[in-house]
């Protein structure tokens, strides 16, 4: 009886480790796509402020702006992803 008892144990403890491993793994997912998430939009508002011709606010993100004829782009680096988005502007536009 007490075999069956020890085994049991050991069971539990080895899918609640198993568990424990897979949730510390999908929060680890969830927060680097949160992060990213962050500095796409973080791009997005600045490249937009840009275009609309207002001046640039704080940010929690670096971002550089480029601005062409026809076109702006904002770009950052955020931990290992790199985020650019590139905003017509409308008299350059075609439709």
């Amino acid at each position: 009886m007490k075999n069956i008892r020890g085994q049991a144990a050991l069971e539990f403890l080895a899918g609640l480790s198993l568990l424990i491993a897979m949730s510390v793994g999908a929060a680890s997912i969830v927060q680097a796509e949160w992060s990213r998430t962050q500095c796409a939009q973080a791009v997005f508002k600045a490249t937009h402020t840009a275009l609309r011709g207002l001046p640039l606010g704080r940010s929690k993100v670096r971002v550089r702006i480029v601005a062409t004829h026809d076109s702006i782009t904002g770009e950052a680096q955020c931990g290992k992803s790199k985020e650019r988005i590139t905003l017509l502007r409308l008299e350059a536009a075609r439709f």
